[in-house]
């Protein structure tokens, strides 16, 4: 701004600063920190070359039990658990030259410890080298994991004092997967690929037609079906089986089709040996000179 005072110039000169950029970089620095603050993942910032902690979330106050002015005192090696203790340097340098995510576990205050997931990464700020790791608790999920694992041992463990096994195919591409013990049904390594083709051509005869005509159905009308059939396994025996399936249907489209099967050899062939008891006796007494008869408790002829 100029003007003139008493016969002299004076020059007054204002100067402006655009700090629109500095405004957003600002926001942008508050935007991270809030999510660092209200992140229910541990966020921690560690100083590679002494290996402690120079920053951490509200998420990582909590998790460990301590105050924010005690944890940032601590090293990654005081997180850990004794036993994980000695992972700590090369799981270090792999953050740093690549990236790595991997699973630990970690000790809070009290003593007590918790599983954890890792996801940590090297950067370089003003000259040294940091890592920002997210550590997850995974406690929940190992829980599950030990769950799920018990189960399917329970059912592994059933399914062979029972002959029963599991299988299930694609109707798309006819590829499938079983469980070990129908692959021991049909005398086969559990490891064996397997297919809808190759499962059907362990049957012969009518019991082939009635299985294929089955499985037809059962791809191109949803139709489940429960059958008894007599298959030939790879080792040549010849073994009785019920075989039951239930198609998956989605939008009136058959989308996978599964089912169980159960060797019921030992029960045919008990069956089959009543019944050639029975046709004995019943030759005896039909042939026989004397008579027989059959009373009840009460004393009356049945």
């Amino acid at each position: 701004h100029e003007y003139k005072d008493s016969g002299s110039y004076k020059l007054i000169i204002i100067l402006t600063e655009d700090i629109t950029e500095r405004k957003q970089s600002q926001e942008k620095l508050r935007r991270y920190e809030l999510l660092a603050e209200h992140s229910r993942d541990i966020i921690l910032f560690i100083r590679v070359s002494d290996a402690h902690i120079t920053e951490a979330n509200a998420a990582a106050v909590r998790a460990y039990g301590y105050e924010p002015d005690e944890l940032l005192g601590l090293s990654v090696y005081d997180l850990r658990s004794r036993e994980a203790r000695s992972d700590v340097s090369a799981q270090m340098k792999a953050a740093q030259e690549k990236g790595i995510l991997f699973e630990t576990v970690h000790v809070r205050k009290d003593g007590s410890t918790f599983p954890v997931e890792v996801n940590s990464k090297g950067v370089s700020i003003g000259g040294s080298q940091w890592l920002i790791s997210v550590v997850r608790d995974i406690t929940k999920r190992k829980q599950a994991e030990l769950k799920l694992r018990n189960q399917e041992m329970i059912l592994q463990e059933a399914g062979e004092l029972a002959h029963v096994g599991g299988w299930e195919f694609d109707p798309a591409n006819l590829e499938g997967t079983w469980t070990a013990e129908t692959a021991r049904i049909h005398d086969l390594d559990p490891e064996t690929e397997i297919n809808a083709a190759r499962g059907l051509s362990f049957y012969r005869g009518e019991s082939r037609e009635k299985i294929e005509a089955a499985v037809k159905n059962a791809i191109n009308l949803g139709k489940p079906y429960d059958l008894e059939l007599e298959l030939v396994s790879a080792n040549g025996g010849h073994k009785w089986v019920r075989t039951i399936c239930r198609p998956v249907v989605e939008n009136g489209r058959t989308v996978r089709v599964r089912g169980s099967i159960q060797d019921i050899t030992e029960r045919k062939n008990f069956e089959e040996a009543l019944r050639a008891s029975e046709n004995r006796h019943a030759a005896i007494l039909k042939t026989a000179m004397d008579g027989f008869w059959l009373l009840d408790e009460q004393g009356r002829l049945l």
